[in-house]
């Protein structure tokens, strides 16, 4: 039970990692030319969650998969809801909209890795 806990720090630790960043209130960031450059960081910032969270889970089958991008929008949410308390940063659907399809990216990356071997399943064990 506790190795299976442990499999759930590492996603647990990226969440933590995306509170901590957008607790900071927001510097005015540069026009980099990129049409919604915004919403790709956001994306970008909530792959990595999608894939560690459904990897956590298992890697594997439709339910883990929609569990895992159901719990990574309501982390989205939630850090949206948490931007209305920081000074230059707000609370926007688009941006939990972002969130959301950056993470189920991360699920649909996560699903098409081949599953590596593990001892006594057929192989990379020991004899």
């Amino acid at each position: 039970m506790r190795a299976r806990a442990a499999t759930y720090l590492l996603p647990a630790a990226w969440f933590l990692l995306i509170l901590a960043a957008t607790s900071v209130p927001s510097p005015r960031l540069p026009d980099v030319g990129i049409r919604f450059a915004d919403k790709l960081l956001h994306a970008a910032i909530y792959f990595p969650l999608g894939l560690l969270l459904f990897r956590a889970m298992g890697g594997r089958g439709v339910r883990p998969a929609l569990l895992a991008l159901l719990a990574c929008a309501a982390a989205g949410a939630l850090d949206e809801l948490h931007q209305l308390f920081i000074p230059g940063r707000s609370c926007d659907a688009v941006d939990l909209l972002a969130d959301a399809l950056g993470a189920g990216a991360g699920v649909l990356v996560q699903a098409a890795l081949p599953r590596r071997a593990r001892p006594g399943a057929g192989g990379g064990g020991r004899a």
